[in-house]
């Protein structure tokens, strides 16, 4: 129970949302992001202070075996990427690509499926592996069928929408077709962001019974990505489907733009510059009103569905041309400026006849000729 929550009735979680579900991530942003080895393996550690249990460190080779150790050491699984009939010795699970759709089975020369599928079944040996359903979104459900049985008995069959086709619908119906075709074996889900629905479609697919999810910090990945790790966090956080500390998860994202060379955009939900930033009167009144009871949970809450500090992250109150002296009193007080009347007015002046936010440096200008 959070705080205000009695205050609050949440539509997310009727019917069902909402409920206790264990749900586990494989982080794949050591294997996709586009940066160093050294950086690579500093997201290891972060990813597990904000609670992930597995990393894909990419196909095996050097690099794979330096974060394999370190994924030991931060206590998470560490997962390889293998290509079909591929034998790996080192400390990982293998997670085993094959071709689900007829589409990529033609584009790889395989024009004749049964001779395929032999294949898949002859070469899945009996190693701890995982088997990746590359292009499920668009496989036939008589391929999908085959393939879910040859995968009896593997540690995990991954429905992978590798080319960002799937729609909630497909992925509850991918899902639930899965479930009812391999009922003794663990369904992940992976997705891709071509249509911008990465991160509901991973929603859905818990809801349908996935039990883990695939997602890179900052959708990293090739083309749009996969689902964004840091809002799939913050999604399962708000619907409870996660209890756990996520203070450290915009440090984990700020790293990953920085070795990267990712530009962060200011409106990006929860770890953009501008986030929780307000210039609005009436939004700033309120929050200003919650501080001053000593109601930090409220402030937070009154005029946002994201509790800013749940993700370290704070409420921030900028003066502009729709602002009231409330923004005013309380970008001075954050700035450790004592809030004199005139001075107030001052300052309301000038933002009223800007036509943008007040910077820093033109409030302290009106400060300084007070």
């Amino acid at each position: 129970m959070n705080p205000g929550d009695h205050l609050i009735y949440d539509w997310n979680r009727v019917g069902g949302a909402g409920l206790s579900l264990k749900v586990e991530i494989e982080d794949h942003t050591p294997a996709v992001a586009p940066c160093a080895l050294k950086d690579r393996l500093k997201f290891i550690p972060l990813a597990a202070a904000v609670g992930i249990t597995a990393v894909n460190v990419g196909p095996a080779g050097p690099d794979a075996t330096a974060m394999i150790a370190a994924a030991r050491e931060a206590g998470l699984e560490p997962v390889v990427m293998l290509a079909l009939g591929e034998k790996f010795d080192g400390d990982a699970i293998g997670e085993v690509r094959v071709w689900a759709s007829r589409l990529r089975q033609y584009s790889h020369a395989f024009e004749d499926e049964k001779k395929y599928l032999d294949e898949v079944a002859r070469r899945l040996d009996g190693r701890r592996r995982k088997v990746i359903l590359e292009d499920a979104s668009r496989a036939h459900p008589d391929t999908l069928a085959a393939l879910l049985r040859i995968c009896a008995g593997t540690d995990a069959v991954v429905l992978d929408d590798s080319a960002g086709l799937a729609t909630p619908h497909a992925v509850r119906r991918l899902v639930e077709f899965a479930r009812e075709h391999a009922p003794d074996v663990r369904i992940e889900w992976s997705g891709h962001n071509e249509r911008d629905l990465a991160v509901v479609n991973c929603l859905d697919a818990v809801h349908a019974g996935a039990s883990a999810l695939h997602a890179s910090v900052l959708s990293c990945g090739h083309g749009p990505g996969l689902a964004a790790l840091d809002h799939l966090l913050v999604n399962l956080r708000l619907l409870g489907y996660i209890d756990r500390d996520l203070s450290r998860l915009g440090e984990h994202v700020e790293a990953v733009a920085a070795a990267c060379g990712f530009q962060i955009p200011v409106n990006y939900p929860v770890f953009g510059k501008d986030a929780f930033r307000t210039a609005t009167g009436v939004h700033a009144a309120a929050i200003v009103k919650a501080q001053a009871k000593g109601e930090d949970w409220l402030a937070d809450r009154v005029y946002s569905g994201v509790p800013a500090g749940w993700f370290g992250r704070s409420q921030v109150i900028d003066i502009g041309p729709m602002s009231g002296e409330s923004n005013v009193v309380a970008w001075l007080r954050q700035h450790g400026r004592e809030p004199e009347p005139d001075l107030v007015k001052r300052i309301i002046a000038r933002a009223k006849t800007s036509n943008h936010i007040l910077s820093v440096e033109e409030v302290e200008a009106e400060i300084a000729s007070h």
